[in-house]
């Protein structure tokens, strides 16, 4: 359910639902007048919102801010399209789980102490992308990304002063700082990026708009930046969306090629095994559409993100054309292995799955590729099987 409350809505039902559907295609303004939100369990009665919410969602509490107290140097400078709001309950999850962890290199020094350094340096940060997008999902996130408002240089800088060269890399071709040592996973450390990427960047710039919210954590603050306006509507009703002005396939285009734009296309299917679901047929065809055309034009791409984002440590051979990975990776990750499959085959089509798909994603697992051979995923009604 939602709660819509302002003293000049309109009394009449036939004029709510009005201001209802104004609400999701314009924003959080109707006739000049801020709407605050509220998102409950049973937000699916009015059809807002097309799923059950998990309780530990961000979903369940969160609220609208008209006036957030973020520094001024980035509130001037958003665009007018960035939504603000608050939730206790992601708040408190952070601060208990994610704020504690230590950073790897570190001397046990915390994520908190780092957003404290770096603030106190002028490098004022923000949470970014899958793990705000996951508070409003309920699920339990993976790495920490940053977005500071000063340049990855000054952050690369800082951190050798105070924690030491070996903790502290910088990449050129990505513009990120990196902080702490990567020991066993990408958890260990933090990455940040300047604000200036996100933040002030045109749409056609940005990811999928559920991966593209900010959270302002520091002090007493609690300030979730809805950088493209519809993230935080889009994550609570597990929809995909492409950032757009105007929805059309131009706009799209434009999204598409910024850096190539294949791994943005590809980084769909990674929503999808968060069971999440395109917005809508067009969104759907387009991504599959010109993701068939990047596999025609270059397969080793897809091969190495499907290598890449399933099995982590598995390594692709670029001779074999296979994602070889060791036998106990291989096992673990075989129900997440399972899960791409089952979206690979419902968005591709049978036809295409079959035909293409399986020799692409072809892996080696040490031994264990006989066993998962035979393994079949019912999905959609279909006995698949897959040959590993």
């Amino acid at each position: 359910m939602f709660w819509i409350h302002s003293a000049s809505l309109p009394a009449a039902a036939a004029a709510t639902a009005v201001v209802v559907l104004a609400f999701l295609q314009q924003g959080l303004l109707v006739d000049g007048t801020r709407i605050k939100v509220h998102l409950s369990p049973d937000v699916g009665r009015l059809g807002l919102v097309s799923r059950q919410v998990p309780p530990e969602s961000a979903c369940i509490d969160v609220q609208v801010i008209s006036e957030p107290n973020l520094p001024q140097d980035i509130l001037s400078n958003l665009n007018e399209r960035v939504r603000y709001y608050s939730s206790v309950q992601a708040k408190d999850y952070i601060d208990t789980s994610i704020f504690t962890r230590s950073v790897t290199g570190l001397d046990g020094k915390t994520v908190r102490d780092v957003f404290n350094v770096l603030s106190s340096e002028g490098c004022y940060p923000f949470f970014y992308g899958g793990l705000v997008r996951d508070q409003f999902l309920g699920r339990q996130p993976g790495d920490v990304d940053v977005e500071a408002n000063c340049d990855i240089y000054t952050v690369y800088s800082v951190c050798i002063t105070t924690w030491g060269e070996k903790n502290c890399k910088i990449n050129n071709v990505t513009l990120r700082a990196h902080i702490g040592q990567e020991e066993s996973s990408p958890d260990d450390l933090i990455d940040v990026a300047s604000t200036d990427a996100t933040f002030f960047a045109p749409l056609s710039e940005l990811e999928y708009t559920v991966n593209s919210m900010a959270y302002d954590l520091n002090d007493a603050n609690n300030v979730i930046v809805d950088i493209p306006g519809n993230g935080v509507i889009d994550v609570c009703n597990k929809s995909i969306r492409i950032p757009s002005d105007d929805g059309s396939e131009t706009s799209w285009d434009q999204w598409r090629m910024v850096d190539s734009g294949i791994s943005k296309l590809y980084r769909f299917w990674k929503l999808r095994t968060k069971d999440l679901t395109p917005i809508n047929t067009m969104t759907l065809e387009y991504v599959v559409r010109y993701t068939m055309m990047a596999i025609e034009s270059d397969p080793n791409s897809f091969r190495k993100f499907y290598c890449n984002t399933v099995y982590g440590s598995g390594n692709y051979n670029s001779q074999t054309m296979m994602c070889e990975v060791p036998k106990e990776t291989c096992l673990n990750e075989q129900s997440k292995a399972n899960k791409y499959k089952q979206y690979f085959f419902e968005d591709f089509g049978e036809a295409y799955y079959n035909g293409t798909l399986v020799a692409v994603i072809k892996t080696t697992c040490d031994g264990c590729a006989s066993l998962l051979s035979s393994l079949v995923l019912v999905a959609m009604g279909v006995v698949l099987s897959f040959g590993i």
